[in-house]
């Protein structure tokens, strides 16, 4: 296949997706680049840092919203700060406008949520913890034995470390990711959770092998709400209105009407 050159200004800073022309409203997620309101804590649009252009929702405002929705249970911040690297890493794995290495976006995940919370007394550790698991990655040591290095994952911090590891060790391979996630002694569910986030969303759902999918309670639910959460939620501009969402999941009368979505 044939690459083309894409003009970044010609790039919505929302989504990423190619607009006709530079600055116009994006037909996908409705940003509206001269009526835009930079949030607190997030990169003016279009910033170039170490020559990228640089989404100023995902430096800033998508992370700050990750450890938010965290802090609801969470009220430590080494409870929700891991929370926005998760946050960030999802997003420019999914959504990010050319190829990154992994490890290349952890680290930018790592930098980001140092300048966010910067002068945090807890902000060393979750730093720490992130640049061990990613030394431990790249030894030849046994996945348990790494894996005993970072924690056990009862605390949020620990949980990301090892997630962050088994991601990196088995980027290409999900099952070997997820199976070393869950194989130790502490809190496997939530370790193995954030592992096939990140894995899940790196590699797709066509590389989970058939046996993690065969006999799935509600695979078919899932598959929709998966779908709904990274395409059909298209809120326009940022009013957080769409007609076709609420219909669909606030009044729940979507199936009844047999509808069609929008996009």
């Amino acid at each position: 296949m044939e690459k083309r050159l894409v003009n970044p200004d010609n790039l919505c800073m929302g989504c990423m997706a190619e607009l006709a022309q530079p600055y116009a409203r994006c037909p996908r997620c409705g940003l509206e680049t001269r009526n835009y309101r930079r949030p607190q804590n997030s990169l003016p649009l279009y910033e170039i840092v170490n020559g990228k252009y640089m989404n100023g929702r995902v430096i800033g405002m998508l992370d700050m919203e990750g450890a938010e929705i965290a802090a609801i249970t969470h009220g430590n911040s080494l409870g929700y700060m891991p929370a926005a690297v998760v946050t960030h890493i999802i997003y420019r794995i999914v959504f990010g406008w050319k190829e990154q290495p992994l490890k290349d976006i952890v680290m930018e995940a790592k930098k980001t949520v140092q300048k966010i919370f910067r002068g945090d007394k807890h902000l060393k550790e979750l730093t720490d913890i992130i640049d061990l698991a990613v030394r431990l990655s790249e030894n030849h040591k046994p996945d348990l034995d790494n894996i005993n290095r970072i924690g056990e994952g009862w605390v949020a911090e620990e949980t990301l470390g090892i997630a962050l590891y088994c991601a990196l060790r088995h980027q290409n391979d999900f099952s070997a990711g997820v199976t070393a996630a869950v194989n130790h002694k502490g809190d496997s569910d939530s370790t193995g959770a954030v592992t096939g986030n990140i894995l899940g969303a790196l590699l797709g759902f066509g590389a989970i092998e058939e046996k993690w999918k065969t006999n799935l309670e509600l695979i078919d639910v899932i598959i929709e709400m998966a779908d709904d959460l990274c395409h059909g939620c298209q809120m326009i501009g940022y009013d957080f209105a769409d007609p076709d969402w609420d219909r669909k999941y606030v009044c729940m009368i979507w199936r009844k009407e047999g509808l069609k979505p929008a996009w």
